[in-house]
């Protein structure tokens, strides 16, 4: 395990926590986690879920997410 995370989903959206198993990063644009992900709320979707994430990262900042479960 290397880090537990809170983020939002967007403005409105609820928080969620993701614990990172492992993480790839292939710089200068995508990080590649290994994640067990709770409070996840959008339909369709379990509230809990162990999933691959795949980070579009510029200037520091996360431009679009991929969940692959």
């Amino acid at each position: 395990m290397i880090v537990t995370q809170k983020v939002e989903l967007g403005p409105n959206g609820p928080p969620h926590c993701g614990v990172v198993w492992n993480r790839l990063a292939l710089p200068p644009k995508h990080v590649i986690d290994e994640e067990e992900i709770s409070g996840f709320v959008m339909a369709g979707f379990p509230a809990t879920m162990h999933a691959v994430v795949v980070y579009l990262v510029r200037d520091g900042l996360i431009q679009e997410v991929m969940l692959l479960m």
